[in-house]
This record gives C-alpha cells, sequence and structure tokens, in this order.
C-alpha cells in the first residue's frame, strides 16, 4: 500500500498546480541535495548543485507567495560565508530571487571529487538506428538502454509547420508505423491535450530503449518509457519532465487486441524505484483509454466526449483519457490523445491545434518548444556513492558490463557469464573440485504455495538475463576485516520486479567469518558468495519468493553425508552444508520449515529457497570451502560479513507527473 501511494504522487497531481511550486529544494535554480540534482546539464559531466534549501527540503509544494532560504553547500576551508539568499514561488513551479545573490563554489564534481564517483556503463552502446536496423537492433537488445545514455533534446514547433508532411526520420518524436506491428489506431504521433508544461507529442513506435521497451506483442500489449529514445515529449523543462526521468516511469499499455484495439488499461512503473502498480491495485489509481467513435456530426452523439469534439480532430484517431482514484473517476483530469501525424508523415488538422497550443505562454517557460529524450551513446554516467559505501564499503554501485569474467583469487578461480549469471568455482590445481552454480528459476508464491504475479514478476529460466559484472576487486572482509579476498559483482534486473545480486569472493588468506557466536573458518581456496534481492515489486498476495538454484560438482548427484545434518557430498572434496538462515531487511530470520529443499528435475536436482516477504533487501550469504576448509562447504547465512552486506535500501522520494498517460 505505501508503495502504491508513492507511485500514485508519481503518477498523478492537482488537476491545477498553477498556484504551487513542487519540490523547491530541487526546481529553485542553483539548488539541489547530496543525492540528486537537476541543474546536471552538461553533457558528461557532473556539474552538481551548490546551493542548499535546508529549510525546505522536506517541503515537497509551496504555496504561491511562500518563501525558501537558500545557502552555499559547502565552503573551501577559511572562505568567507556569503550568507543566503530569499526565492519565492509564484506558481506553476517557478521561482523568483527576491533578495540579492550569492554566489557558490561549485560541489560534488568528478574532477574535484573523483573519489566520491563511480563511473558506469563505459562500454554500453545502446542501439543506433543510423548503424543497425530496427528488427535486428530489437532482437540483440535484452537490456533497457541506461536512463543516462539518454539526452535532453529541444525542438521548436513552429519548424515543422510548413510542408504537408515531416520528415519520418527526422522528426523529433518518431513515427509509428504498420512495420512497427501496429495497428492504425495507434500509428504516427499523438497529442495529448490539456497538459499545459507537461506532455505534448508521444508515441508508440518502435525505439532505441531496447529491453523490449516500445513493442506490441502479439496480446497487444505493449511498454512505453516516459523518458525515453524519442517516444515522448513535454512542453516545458524541470518539472515532470524532471521527475519522469528521475522515476524512470514507463506505462504498460494493453490494448486487448493486435489488429482492432479499442480500448486500453494503462499500468505505471516507477523503474528507478522499484514500484508498479498493476491490476490489483485499480482499486486505487485506475488509467484507462478508450477509442472514440463518433458520427459525422459528433454534436449528435450520446457520448458526451463525442459531443465536445472539435472539427480539427474529425480526421484524426482520437482517444478518451479517464483516471480514477478509488473508484470515482477524476473528471478534471480527463484529456485526449489525438493522433496529429499519420504513419506516411502526413500532418492531420489536429497538427495545427498543437502548433497552437504550443505557442502559449500556459505551457511553461519555454513557449513555441518541445522537449524529448534521444539516445546519445558519447554520454558518460557517473553516480555519486553514498556515505555508507564510502565508509562502510556497502551500497556501493555497479560499474561493469555483461562480458564474461574469469578471475583467479590465489588457490581459486571463478568464472561468471554475463548472460545467466552462471559461475564456476574451482581450485587452480584440481579440477576436480570445479563446481557450478547456476540460477534456475524464480517466482513469487502466495501462503499456500501457489505461483502469483505475472510472466515479469518472475523468470522461468536465467538463461537470456544479462547480468552486469564489475571489475574484480581486492577486499577484506570477515572478522575484524582480517580475510583478504578478490570479490566479483554482478547484478542483473528481474523484468519489472526488481534487481538480483550474486557476489563472489574468491578467499586468498586464511581467517574467520561471520557474526559473533557462528564463526566459520576459513582458507585459501574457499569461495563465498552472496545473493540479494532489492527495489522488489510483490504481486497482490505474494508471501515469499522462491530461488532455484543448480549446484553440481563431480557427483552425478549431491550424496547426503551419514550422521551431518544438511550436509550434501558433491565429489572432487567438496561438501555441501545448507542452512535456513537469511538475512531479511536486517535481521536474520528463518526460512518455513522444509527449506531450502533438495528436488530432482528432469534428471537433475535443484536447491530450492523460499524466501520471505521484504521490504528493503534480503540477502543469502553463503560459502563454498574450495580450499578444503574445516567446514567444508557451508551455505550460511552464518558466513556473512559486513562487507559484503547487500542493502539497497528503497529510497523513493515523492515526486509527481502533473496528468501524464
Amino acid at each position: 500500500m505505501f508503495a502504491a501511494v508513492l507511485l500514485l504522487q508519481v503518477c498523478i497531481s492537482l488537476a491545477d498546480t498553477e498556484g504551487f511550486c513542487d519540490y523547491p529544494m530541487w526546481n529553485i535554480p542553483g539548488v539541489g541535495t547530496d543525492t540528486r540534482c537537476l541543474a546536471d546539464a552538461i553533457p558528461g559531466e557532473v556539474t552538481g548543485c551548490p546551493k542548499r534549501a535546508k529549510q525546505c527540503e522536506t517541503t515537497t509544494v509551496l504555496k504561491s507567495g511562500e518563501t525558501c532560504t537558500v545557502t552555499c553547500a559547502s565552503l573551501p576551508s577559511g572562505a568567507a560565508d556569503p550568507g543566503s539568499e530569499v526565492w519565492k514561488c509564484v506558481g506553476g513551479t517557478k521561482f523568483i530571487l527576491t533578495s540579492a545573490a550569492i554566489v557558490c563554489p561549485r560541489v560534488g564534481t568528478p574532477s574535484t571529487n573523483p573519489d566520491e564517483y563511480v563511473e558506469m556503463h563505459t562500454d554500453v552502446q545502446c542501439s543506433s538506428r543510423k548503424k543497425v536496423s530496427a528488427a535486428s537492433m530489437l532482437q540483440n537488445s535484452k537490456e533497457i538502454c541506461p536512463q543516462c545514455k539518454l539526452a535532453t533534446k529541444t525542438a521548436s514547433c513552429e519548424a515543422y509547420r510548413a510542408g504537408a508532411k515531416v520528415d519520418p526520420e527526422t522528426f523529433p518524436i518518431r513515427l509509428g508505423l504498420p512495420e512497427h506491428g501496429l495497428p492504425e489506431e495507434i500509428q504516427g504521433v499523438m497529442w495529448l491535450t490539456k497538459q499545459k508544461t507537461s506532455s505534448a507529442l508521444v508515441s508508440f513506435a518502435q525505439s532505441d530503449d531496447g529491453g523490449g521497451l516500445s513493442v506490441l506483442d502479439s496480446n497487444g500489449v505493449g511498454k512505453v518509457r516516459v523518458s525515453g529514445d524519442r517516444v515522448w515529449s513535454f512542453h516545458d523543462l524541470g518539472g515532470n519532465f524532471d521527475s519522469a526521468e528521475s522515476a524512470e516511469l514507463i506505462y504498460t499499455f494493453n490494448f486487448y487486441s493486435k489488429t482492432a484495439p479499442r480500448k486500453a488499461q494503462i499500468h505505471p512503473w516507477a523503474r528507478a524505484k522499484g514500484i508498479a502498480l498493476g491490476s490489483w491495485m485499480e482499486w486505487l489509481l485506475d488509467f484507462e483509454m478508450d477509442l472514440l467513435q463518433c458520427p459525422l456530426d459528433p454534436k449528435t452523439s450520446e457520448d458526451p466526449y463525442c459531443q465536445d469534439l472539435i472539427p480539427e480532430f474529425q480526421d484524426s484517431f482520437v482517444w478518451q483519457r479517464k483516471s480514477y482514484m478509488f473508484g470515482l473517476q477524476r473528471t478534471n483530469a480527463d484529456y485526449k490523445a489525438v493522433q496529429v501525424i499519420k504513419a506516411d508523415g502526413t500532418k492531420l488538422p489536429a497538427f495545427y491545434e498543437w502548433l497552437k497550443y504550443c505557442n502559449q505562454t500556459e505551457q511553461g517557460s519555454t513557449p513555441g518548444e518541445f522537449h524529448f529524450h534521444e539516445v546519445d551513446n558519447s554520454k558518460r554516467c557517473f553516480e555519486k556513492k553514498s556515505w555508507k559505501c564510502l565508509n562502510l564499503g556497502i551500497f556501493c554501485p555497479v560499474a561493469g558490463s555483461s562480458r564474461d569474467v574469469t578471475e583467479a583469487g590465489g588457490e581459486a578461480e571463478v568464472g561468471i557469464l554475463g548472460k545467466s549469471g552462471k559461475f564456476t568455482a574451482s581450485l587452480k590445481s584440481d579440477a576436480s573440485s570445479k563446481v557450478t552454480v547456476e540460477m534456475d528459476a524464480l517466482r513469487q508464491i502466495d501462503a499456500n504455495g501457489n505461483a502469483v504475479g505475472n510472466a515479469s514478476l518472475s523468470l522461468t529460466t536465467f538463461a537470456a538475463q544479462e547480468f552486469t559484472i564489475a571489475s574484480p576487486v581486492d577486499v577484506k572482509m570477515g572478522v575484524d576485516s582480517s580475510v583478504s579476498a578478490k570479490k566479483i559483482r554482478s547484478t542483473s534486473w528481474v523484468g519489472s520486479a526488481g534487481e538480483f545480486l550474486v557476489e563472489t569472493y574468491a578467499v586468498t588468506s586464511s581467517g574467520v567469518v561471520g557474526p559473533d557466536g557462528e564463526p566459520w573458518k576459513v582458507v585459501p581456496g574457499d569461495v563465498k558468495f552472496n545473493i540479494g534481492l532489492t527495489k522488489w515489486t510483490f504481486a497482490e498476495g505474494a508471501e515469499f519468493v522462491e530461488l532455484d538454484i543448480k549446484m553440481k560438482g563431480k557427483n552425478a548427484a549431491a550424496i547426503a553425508v551419514p550422521g551431518k545434518a544438511n550436509t550434501l557430498d558433491l565429489g572432487g572434496g567438496v561438501k555441501l552444508q545448507l542452512t535456513s538462515k537469511i538475512t531479511v531487511d536486517g535481521k536474520q530470520v528463518e526460512m518455513p520449515a522444509g527449506y531450502p529443499k533438495l528436488r530432482t528435475v528432469g534428471g537433475g536436482q535443484v536447491f530450492t529457497f523460499r524466501f520471505p516477504k521484504f521490504t528493503d533487501y534480503l540477502l543469502y550469504d553463503p560459502l563454498l570451502g574450495m580450499g578444503q576448509s574445516a567446514q567444508g562447504i557451508v551455505v550460511s547465512q552464518a558466513a556473512g560479513c559486513t562487507g559484503s552486506l547487500y542493502s539497497l535500501l528503497f529510497a523513493a522520494f515523492l515526486v509527481k507527473v502533473t496528468q501524464t498517460m
């Protein structure tokens, strides 16, 4: 319910925001917080916001006339304090300076604070239609293009007035085409009316976003990223433009038919926040869209939405957008999605109505312009480390790629596949010690063990799953940070469910890992690995996440060791001891009785782990005793250590995207 309320605030707002200013801590010029700065507008550089509005950091909305006092974020040693300045809300998320301005030094740039940032996605190249066909792009781009690889672009509305057609190749918004598998009802370009500073022109065309976005499947279902590659635009910068980007807002459209759509159900997903609202939350927030089928004289229709159809819209396909909260229609939020450009580039009469609307001053601070995103592979991506990452070695962003990685750590060698996340561990001196660990399947289940949720919340196989693998690093872990190891971290996003983590540690020195009272000895050659889940979206009725893992050594099957509970012999001198301990939101708990469970499936053995529902994160922290440590191979939360803790806590903030689709 809490997540639903957060996303509700991501997707809708008051019908009239002219007398208010959203998020002063980000929207006052030059002002930001330690974790977010909307002024980062220089391609390839994180500029930082040099000012802070501490007085207003907990205020999401100011009324017109209210003020915020602004000071410098930090000052060099010995520098004079310039004091403060005052900004007043004048409505429409606009602020004016009512005092003398102060000058603050720029802070938080990679050039001045290089240790505080990680450069991400250094070898990521999002598809470009200049180089590959649409078909090959969609086939090869299994992962969503990182949001930081999309640049903000601005176009003049009047630049496209002349001529009867637009050029499909150069028009800022992609044109939805028949060859994209789109029915005529949603081809071309649509205008979302009555949006003021918010949404302008949008499209269901195929894009370079990858990851299955902007593709209509055989059932008439498709996902569109609001801040995606030339598929959505806004009349003004800041405000909703930035909020949609920060949340990485994605809409799922279900048209119920790929060939003759007449109705659509719309579900929002704030991908960056790990929040999604599906059919189970329609009682709270319900977005619908109906194709208007009006007579030649709309005034004679019994449909009130046809009666107000202006003549300029009658040559277009027109969809009526309706929003419901708690089952009640918000009629003041109704608007139309009107086709303004046909698939062949022909400009319809509705296009010129949009031009008039675009040029009006009520559309924000940039009348006559519209703004969108476009893939730009030259952009560099930086992510600032949290203080926990800097000081404790946790919460650290992963900088890497989906390449395969093989790394030797002392006596052990670990190999990880960028596709599937499967890894092997063995002693370099003994090939018979090789163990293969393969993530097999993941699903959400209810209290009775029944699978729940749609396909985007589960995986029937990890075979095609792309993992981002960080470069190996040397770390210290265990009691008193006395154990040396070579760590490799890999992460993958599971559909619309959340983030999945696998970390491997090739131990290079002897010592003890684990919390007080439950120590485990390790020696060079041991390999510890962690499994973590975070930013998770649970289906209605879900109480557990079940994870299937295949772990196989030299033996054809794991053999129970007599006299040792939960201990299995994998062959090659490797033994496996299971435990039911896991870490859920920072607390150690037990799995349900009977888990972990060893099952025989299709002639092979599968270990099934049943994880309880969690709020922030879940961690399962195993140890592979490849070095013939006294404890053998132990799969145990007790092997955990502070330095390897994976707890990317959910830190949602309230944003609003005014009346976007």
